[in-house]
């Protein structure tokens, strides 16, 4: 690709990642791109700046602080977004490390092959409306394939109570049933939570016998 089709891709991006999660950080932004240079999206990030379509914002952490970039009113308005612009002060540091890690898996599934292969988009589904997937919980990701139902995705860095999970789990299987999702599945980073919920998951499926044939559509799988 010429060199400078190949700097407005990677400025286009930018962009639409940003479009779909509102706010982000490099890191993730390398994954996006899958390119190690932070420099070269660093001019790409600083140009988006200047136009005032991105801005630029340092979040305090309880580790000393981390620099984000975010949406403005501006691009919303360009692009016909139906999102709400980067507002600072709605992140919180317990949400912060949730949302980068899927960002981090998001960006992951779009090099994969089977997401080019089936033509796939993710839609961001920690805020917004439901109502248009015909979903009762709210998964942190939707994959949607060109031909196929919705597989959700669930990022989890701590567990929730059994008591949760046997609603979720649940409302899942009566989507399988509907034909409305094709699968879920849940991602940990830490594998002695994934051991524990795959018991949840395997008790859950003897208690409710009657969706014990979707168990294998409840996928647990790891990403650090």
């Amino acid at each position: 690709m010429h060199t400078r089709a190949k700097g407005a891709n990677n400025r286009q991006q930018i962009i639409d990642f940003l479009l779909t999660h509102t706010y982000t950080t490099i890191d993730v932004l390398c994954a996006v791109l899958n390119v190690k240079s932070k420099p070269m999206i660093s001019r790409h990030l600083s140009k988006l700046v200047d136009e005032k379509l991105i801005k630029r914002e340092r979040f305090k952490t309880l580790g000393g602080s981390i620099i984000m970039f975010g949406t403005t009113q501006k691009i919303i308005e360009l692009y016909d977004s139906d999102r709400t612009p980067f507002r600072p002060s709605k992140i919180s540091h317990r949400t912060l490390e949730h949302t980068l890690y899927c960002q981090k898996l998001a960006a992951h599934y779009q090099h994969g092959k089977i997401f080019k292969q089936h033509k796939m988009e993710i839609v961001n589904a920690e805020t917004g409306s439901l109502k248009k997937f015909g979903l009762t919980h709210r998964p942190d990701l939707i994959l949607k394939p060109a031909a196929h139902a919705y597989i959700c995705i669930e990022c989890e860095l701590s567990l929730k109570s059994k008591p949760r999970y046997e609603k979720i789990l649940n409302d899942y299987c009566q989507l399988i049933d509907a034909k409305k999702i094709l699968q879920c599945e849940y991602f940990f980073s830490d594998t002695r939570l994934a051991d524990r919920f795959k018991k949840i998951v395997e008790n859950h499926f003897k208690k409710h016998t009657r969706y014990k044939k979707h168990a294998e559509k409840i996928k647990v799988r790891i990403f650090k």
